[in-house]
């Protein structure tokens, strides 16, 4: 009876060891990981640097002022040329300023996608590789010790159909071996 008890164990352990799916928390990309390569692509989507409106407004506004400086003092024209060269270093400095910005922010943007390269990998790591390792190894250690009970139950019914033939009604073990002492010497 034992011996089909542990078979049935072992054969519910391997049904179970096929079917079974465990479930696990899944892992999301962290919010600011998100947040960060959203500005990243904010600040490489403008073309301008932070402060380039107000700069070149400023450099505008005071060319303006200087050349209205010059015609009120009665010589506009020999001052143009000086404005004019002022405001052209002004605006060439302030291009090159807003074309470092613009590779900065690219930059800026390359490591945020690399990050977000690295949460992406280990969201495959943990959403979909690891589920699938657990439920592998689960399902192999289940159908192992199945296995393992089965055999055992087939063993302890082997050896129970052994021991009925030793012991049963016409098993060797019930046979009457008498005459074998006939044969023996007797010594007196």
């Amino acid at each position: 009876m034992m011996a089909l008890a542990q078979g049935a164990v072992g054969l519910g352990q391997v049904i179970g060891g096929a079917f079974s799916s465990a479930k696990r928390p899944e892992y999301k990309m962290p919010e600011a990981v998100r947040q960060s390569l959203a500005l990243a692509k904010m600040n490489v989507a403008n073309p301008y640097s932070p402060g380039y409106s107000q700069a070149k407004a400023e450099s505008d506004l005071t060319a303006a002022n200087q050349l209205q400086a010059a015609q009120q003092q009665g010589n506009p024209m020999e001052a143009i040329q000086t404005i004019a060269g002022a405001q052209q270093k002004a605006n060439r400095d302030l291009q090159m300023y807003n074309e470092q910005d613009q590779k900065q922010d690219v930059g800026n943007l390359q490591n945020e996608l690399a990050k977000v390269a690295q949460a992406q990998d280990l969201m495959f790591q943990m959403n979909e590789f690891a589920p699938y390792q657990d439920k592998s190894q689960q399902s192999k250690n289940m159908i192992g010790g199945g296995l393992e009970n089965i055999f055992g139950a087939g063993g302890q019914l082997t050896s129970m159909d052994l021991l009925k033939k030793l012991y049963g009604p016409d098993g060797p073990a019930k046979k009457n071996y008498s005459y074998l002492l006939n044969s023996l010497p007797t010594f007196k």
